[in-house]
C-alpha cells in the first residue's frame, strides 16, 4: 500500500512538506493534491500535520499568517491538538453533520457536487502557502 501512495505524491505535497518543515521538524503530514491523480477532477484541499516538538506560539503565528491572506472561501485552522489541521470550514461543517466517517464522506460529496468550490479552495490554499513560505523566508533572513 505504501508504494501505491508514494506514486501519488504531488509537487504541491512536496512543497507543503518543505514549507511546513521550515517551522520545525515534521513528525507526520497529509495533504490532498489539487486534482485527483487518476481522473483529473478538482479535489477539496486540506492539510493535516504534526510537529515533533513545536515551538511555543508557533500555532498562533501560523494562524496570524493565514488570517492575513484574502480567501474566496472560509478556512479553519486548528493547532489545539497533536495533529494540526487546515481545511475549508465548509468541509468541517459538513463532516460534523455526517458522524463518524463524516470527513471522508464530506470530501467526496463536496468534490462531486461543487467542483467550483474545490477550484476556489485550491487557489486559496496556494495563496496561503505562498504567505507561509514568505514568512519562513523572512524569519530565516532575520537570523
Amino acid at each position: 500500500m505504501m508504494a501505491l501512495e508514494a506514486c501519488f505524491v504531488s509537487a504541491r505535497s512536496n512543497r507543503i512538506r518543505q514549507i511546513l518543515g521550515e517551522f520545525g521538524e515534521l513528525g507526520w503530514y497529509k495533504s490532498t493534491p489539487s486534482e485527483h491523480p487518476m481522473y483529473g477532477y478538482p479535489q477539496v484541499p486540506y492539510i493535516s500535520w504534526r510537529y515533533k516538538d513545536p515551538d511555543e506560539g508557533l500555532g498562533v503565528m501560523i494562524q496570524r499568517v493565514f488570517d492575513e491572506v484574502p480567501t474566496d472561501v472560509s478556512w479553519s485552522f486548528d493547532a489545539s491538538s497533536r495533529n494540526w489541521l487546515l481545511a475549508p470550514s465548509r468541509l468541517l461543517d459538513e463532516a460534523s453533520k455526517l458522524g463518524r466517517r463524516g470527513f471522508s464522506e464530506a470530501l467526496v460529496q463536496i468534490m462531486e457536487a461543487d467542483p467550483e468550490f474545490c477550484i476556489s479552495a485550491n487557489s486559496d490554499l496556494d495563496r496561503m502557502l505562498n504567505a507561509l513560505e514568505d514568512k519562513a523566508q523572512g524569519m530565516s533572513s532575520e537570523v
